[in-house]
């Protein structure tokens, strides 16, 4: 598509209502996304990439600059709007991938849930991916690489902070889609997970130029499967299925393969957690438990002490150019036979009770 005279690829495409203007013209913005008006309506683009194979798939006002800078605001896509359905709130996670505008958003939509009474909030992610944490392509196209890093990183913390600190309801996390490194965390962060059957996850950010990581994983890896399997999953690095992540405690349900029926039983089992007698003693145990663990040892904590790890991680990747770290990481691997985590080797890592070292 020729947009403002130069040619793309475009993603994140979707109809845009009411916003007319002459064909071809770009006509207005909301946040990351542009406006293009067509010969019939118009048409909201999330993302772009410039048709040359070594170029970086970008969110369109980033692409674009200047021009799209002036354009002017206008009401966009919500891609995480609240909604409430058969007695269960619902947010879902969005497709489109920059962290730093995308998930600041949806912790806010997150905080506007928690506004009404509804028992059980559910984050559904799309059924191409649940995520994956950080977004290598805005990272790699950055001017400086880290810094880009380290701003992401924190979006991910704020947004999983938001919903760790939900204590007056529970909350679901539906991955339909695969998921890998911060986003396995992320999901890590509600109180059951429920997974779609055939769904495959990279639980580690060794291939990631080694990351320590963050999201708070130190306080929620360990307490869902205990020290020494969250020793293994983060050092492994080898991807699993479904039936090992419910071993593991990485997921408490399985939903069905098909995306359709898992929607359905999604819903079906939601409204019956949200009808079920022994809710309200759930949350208030739930809420207990979090001020425990607070009182134990604070989520700040958690934070600045795998912060302090990633500040050495870029720190010392600055020197041997971080793109260069984040370029390689966003290759496909080839893909290995997986192997039970049971029979990996597990590697002698000095743990607290509840932090990895």
């Amino acid at each position: 598509m020729t947009i403002a005279g130069q040619t793309f690829l475009v993603f994140d495409a979707e109809r845009a209502e009411g916003v007319p203007g002459p064909a071809g013209v770009l006509i207005g913005r909301s946040r990351h996304a542009l406006a293009m008006a067509l010969r019939e309506g118009a048409l909201w683009i999330g993302h772009l990439r410039r048709p040359d194979s070594r170029s970086l798939k970008l969110p369109a006002l980033r692409l674009l600059g200047a021009e799209a800078n002036d354009q002017p605001i206008i009401e966009g896509p919500e891609p995480c709007r609240y909604r409430e359905e058969n007695g269960v709130g619902r947010i879902p996670l969005p497709q489109r991938r920059d962290v730093v505008g995308r998930l600041r958003y949806l912790a806010q939509g997150d905080h506007e849930a928690k506004a009404p009474t509804l028992p059980v909030l559910v984050l559904r992610g799309d059924a191409d991916r649940w995520s994956n944490g950080i977004h290598l392509g805005i990272i790699e196209g950055a001017d400086s690489a880290a810094d880009e890093t380290w701003c992401s990183i924190n979006a991910m913390n704020d947004l999983v902070r938001e919903i760790i600190e939900t204590d007056d309801r529970l909350v679901i996390a539906a991955v339909l889609g695969n998921t890998g490194a911060g986003g396995v965390f992320l999901s890590l962060a509600a109180d059951e997970v429920w997974m779609r059957g055939g769904v495959i996850l990279n639980p580690h950010y060794k291939d990631m130029g080694n990351l320590y990581g963050s999201e708070y994983w130190t306080y929620l890896l360990p307490a869902r499967v205990g020290e020494d399997r969250a020793r293994r999953v983060t050092q492994a690095r080898l991807p699993m299925g479904v039936d090992e992540a419910l071993e593991l405690g990485l997921a408490t349900r399985r939903l069905p393969g098909n995306v359709d029926s898992a929607d359905w039983e999604l819903l079906r089992a939601a409204a019956e957690l949200a009808a079920s007698p022994d809710l309200v003693r759930r949350i208030a145990a739930k809420r207990a438990r979090r001020a425990g663990d607070e009182a134990e040892k604070p989520l700040a904590a958690y934070r600045e002490e795998e912060l302090r790890r990633m500040r050495r991680n870029l720190a010392s990747t600055r020197a041997i150019t971080w793109r260069a770290t984040i370029s390689s990481a966003r290759r496909p691997s080839p893909v290995r036979p997986s192997r039970s985590l049971s029979t990996a080797r597990t590697p002698t890592i000095r743990t607290g009770r509840s932090t990895m070292r």
